[in-house]
């Protein structure tokens, strides 16, 4: 069958909407998300390509992928590790904004048990991108340029100071909050004086 198609670009790309034709009940329509909604099972992985070939320039050809850059630098960050975070290496850095310092801390606990700094050739990338990217790379390079090898970057909980108080949330970003006081934080559950027997 024959139909036009229409690009739409959102101003959110962490955004939906829902599609359908005009005779479909609600429950048929289906939900288009932007290139940045998060997934429930996103994770994060180091991939160790042969060689560094125009990494740049393929990222910045790729929508998907542009937009997840141009994402990191409205947030304040850079795709270039090495922006951020220099003793870590020259990688480059594919990760939604909310991802970025729990990435940090699991590349420094990383280089505290395996002090190698990661190299050009690197790219740490959250999962929704990463099959974009290795077919990009796939198509672009110019020479072939496998993933010679792969690691998973096991990220801690997202950590939020609110106030005096810090939210600890698992991996996804639909898991619930635990909160803690900030004393609670220092000094332990155990130390807080308001919680000792008595008070």
């Amino acid at each position: 069958m024959d139909t036009e198609v229409v690009e739409i670009r959102l101003t959110d790309a962490g955004g939906s909407f829902f599609v359908g034709m005009p005779c479909m009940t609600q429950e048929m329509f289906i939900e288009v998300c932007g290139a940045l909604v998060p997934l429930d099972a996103s994770s994060v992985h180091i991939l160790h390509f042969q060689r560094f070939d125009r990494f740049r320039q393929i990222i910045i050809d790729n929508p998907v992928l542009a937009s997840c850059q141009e994402q990191l630098q409205e947030a304040g960050y850079s795709m270039d590790l090495g922006c951020v975070q220099p003793e870590l290496g020259s990688a480059k850095l594919l990760v939604r904004p909310d991802q970025v310092w729990r990435v940090i801390h699991a590349l420094q606990w990383r280089l505290i048990k395996k002090p190698m700094r990661l190299k050009a050739s690197d790219v740490i990338v959250s999962s929704e991108f990463k099959e974009i990217l290795v077919e990009e790379v796939h198509r672009q390079a110019p020479r072939a340029n496998p993933v010679v090898h792969e690691e998973c970057l096991p990220l801690g909980p997202r950590v939020q100071a609110r106030h005096t108080f810090l939210d600890v949330t698992t991996s996804s970003t639909s898991g619930c909050p635990t909160v803690h006081s900030s004393t609670d934080a220092h000094l332990g559950l155990k130390q807080n004086p308001r919680k000792r027997k008595g008070y």
